[in-house]
C-alpha cells in the first residue's frame, strides 16, 4: 500500500538530498516526490513504518508528514483512525 507524506521540499536538489536517505529502505523507482503539489507529496511504496519514512526525511535535513488514514496523531501520540488531522475538545 502505497503511502503519502506532505514535504518541505522545494527544488531537485531537495529530492536529490532525500532520495539519497529513501534509497537506502526502497528501490528509487518505489518512491516519488511531485514538487507541483502544493503539499510537495512524497508516495512511498514500501512497508516501511510512516515513522521510518519521517525519519529519513528528517535525516536528509527535511520534513514530511503523514498524510494517509492511519497516520500517527501528532496530537495524541498514537494512531488516529480519521488520519494526521485530530479534533480535541
Amino acid at each position: 500500500m502505497k503511502k503519502r507524506f506532505k514535504t518541505n521540499a522545494k527544488c531537485g536538489g531537495c529530492v536529490a538530498k532525500i532520495g539519497e536517505q529513501l534509497n537506502k529502505m526502497a528501490e528509487p523507482e518505489e518512491w516519488s516526490i511531485d514538487l507541483a503539489s502544493p503539499e510537495k507529496l512524497l508516495t512511498i511504496d514500501p512497508d516501511e513504518p510512516s515513522e521510518a519514512v519521517v525519519r529519513a526525511v528528517s535525516e536528509a535535513g527535511f520534513k514530511a508528514e503523514p498524510l494517509d488514514r492511519g497516520a500517527a496523531c501528532p496530537m495524541l501520540s498514537a494512531v488516529c483512525p480519521f488520519g494526521s488531522a485530530a479534533v480535541t475538545d
